[in-house]
């Protein structure tokens, strides 16, 4: 008997939900590509075409899920259907996304996301805004006030998921005490207005606000994305085998300079961030020179690493903070090195040398529980890894017309 056949409908909106990605790809190794393949019937039943049955595999994979032995576990069902999930939700996440017409950034008429800014002499705050499925956005943000300060500003991070409603978002935040934060964002085009309706005192730093009024900033580096986040995959792999570390404990990020390395204002950017896990923050963050193993390695145009866990100092105080070596405090006040002791085993980093100038670094970190020795994690065969990939973000720069370095 000939197999039944799937109704055009019913096969229309299975492969325009999974884009003709294979949900097993995705599920096992985060691949995304586009395969050929067949829509298979999870419970075996050619003549059960209710959607939550069926799925797009590769060839491969649908061979794999089909063949039943006694020697092994096979695929399961509901497996299969978790990791269907998983790429539908995160198709749907990527169809918010700004579309790329060479120069020309195409945005929806909803589309929010973006790095928003505001700066003065004294202070400054910038937030990135990014769609999720269901009409949400997530919202982490970083403000400083007394960016002059001798022993560096007082700091407040955002990190919220909100509906939007109407162009425009509202955090409420109960703190322990029982007082409650409540900050609204109003999108307006290429600009956004914070109002803190209640403000807490001590719900961030002192002097601390996310009030004022931000402008949109083109991402220089977003349609260079794709290719950075492809060297970094490429690369990833190799330093797990290389050091021993398990591939969930290893973060790469790849930094570029956000004007001409000339220019006194000049700063790092991140145009490119790899991590198979959210076991730790990703949260916007500028380099300047010496600031930092990143800001280190630019000025220095050298390798540069340190062992966060290994520190043989015991630092209680601002004093005996400033007592340690330079290469240890990385021009680092004493709060920003204890955020990063929390969260990294070791951090590493590289430049990047495009038309004779370093014009950023690609950096490794690894998570603080990450039981490998330092002296493997930044071994030199780890460091040739880096610099290959910093020749090839270099080379990606040197064949781009879309940005300029120098």
């Amino acid at each position: 008997m000939p197999r039944k056949r799937i109704a055009p409908g019913i096969e229309a909106e299975v492969l325009v939900l999974c884009r003709r990605r294979c949900c097993i790809c995705y599920g096992l190794t985060r691949d995304v590509s586009i395969k050929t393949g067949q829509i298979a019937h999870l419970d075996g039943n050619a003549a059960n075409d209710s959607p939550d049955n069926l799925a797009f595999l590769c060839f491969e994979h649908h061979d794999q899920y089909d063949t039943r032995t006694s020697q092994s576990k096979g695929l399961t069902a509901a497996e299969v259907k978790r990791f269907r999930k998983d790429l539908h939700e995160i198709i749907e996440e990527a169809w918010k996304q700004p579309v790329w017409f060479g120069d020309v950034q195409a945005r929806g008429p909803e589309d929010l996301s973006g790095h928003y800014v505001r700066e003065t002499e004294y202070e400054s705050a910038e937030f990135d805004v990014k769609m999720l499925p269901g009409n949400r956005v997530r919202v982490t943000g970083l403000a400083l006030w007394g960016k002059g300060r001798k022993y560096g500003p007082n700091v407040g991070q955002l990190d919220f998921e909100a509906s939007i409603n109407g162009h425009q978002i509202e955090l409420v935040d109960r703190t322990p005490q029982g007082s409650t934060y409540v900050l609204e964002i109003r999108f307006e085009g290429e600009r956004a207005v914070a109002k803190e309706r209640r403000y807490v005192v001590g719900q961030f730093g002192m002097n601390v606000s996310f009030e004022g009024e931000y402008r949109r900033v083109r991402n220089a580096f977003g349609n260079l994305r794709e290719a950075f986040e492809r060297i970094l995959l490429r690369v990833l792999p190799d330093i797990s085998d290389t050091t021993g570390a398990h591939i969930s404990e290893i973060g790469l990020h790849v930094w570029l300079a956000d004007a001409p390395s000339s220019s006194p204002t000049a700063a790092l950017s991140r145009a490119a961030r790899i991590r198979l896990s959210d076991s730790t923050p990703s949260k916007p963050r500028v380099w300047h020179r010496g600031e930092g193993v990143v800001g280190r390695c630019w000025d220095e145009q050298t390798d540069v690493a340190i062992d966060l866990a290994g520190l043989p100092y015991k630092i209680e105080s601002e004093e005996d903070w400033l007592k340690l070596p330079s290469k240890i405090r990385v021009g680092l006040n004493l709060t920003e090195f204890a955020e990063t002791t929390r969260h990294f085993r070791a951090i590493g980093a590289s430049p990047i040398v495009a038309r004779d100038e370093a014009v950023g670094c690609i950096s490794v970190n690894f998570d603080r529980d990450c039981p490998i020795s330092f002296d493997s994690l930044w071994s030199s065969d780890v460091k040739r890894l880096l610099r290959k990939a910093a020749e090839d973000v270099a080379i990606v720069l040197r064949t781009s017309r879309s940005v300029t370095t120098s």
